[in-house]
């Protein structure tokens, strides 16, 4: 008869050779999930510096467009912005060029996200303005 009770256990080396593939995998889904963290957290930075952008072409539209000044200013305590208001000639309509006038409004917003890197985006906006513009 043999002797089954050898057969049973497993060896060191099994064991070290599992806990190796263990750990090599338990370590490639740390990265994965680490990933996927950062890009929500940076998903989260754009979609709310949009939100900041959106809401300064909002307010330089509701504003005098004639003014062609320049504003900035840093909103949520992170986020710098800049519009600008600048006359174009590019889109004249037909027979209303003594009318109306466009001008491009534009919005810039920057930050610095928690790994130190730099970030922007930018959005650009055609208005119609009664009249010409100085």
């Amino acid at each position: 008869m043999r002797d089954f009770r050898r057969n049973q256990a497993f060896t060191l080396l099994e064991v070290l050779v599992a806990l190796v593939i263990l750990s090599l995998s338990y370590a490639a889904a740390l990265q994965i999930f680490g990933g996927a963290a950062r890009t929500a957290d940076l998903s989260g930075d754009y979609r709310a510096a949009m939100m900041v952008a959106e809401s300064r072409l909002g307010e330089s539209t509701a504003l005098s467009l004639r003014s062609r000044e320049s504003r900035s200013g840093i909103d949520r305590e992170r986020f710098h912005w800049k519009t600008a208001v600048a006359a174009t000639s590019d889109y004249e309509i037909a027979g209303y060029a003594n009318r109306f006038s466009t001008v491009v409004v534009s919005v810039d917003v920057s930050w610095v996200d928690a790994g130190a890197r730099h970030h922007a985006i930018s959005l650009q906006t055609l208005r119609l303005v009664q009249g010409r513009m100085p």
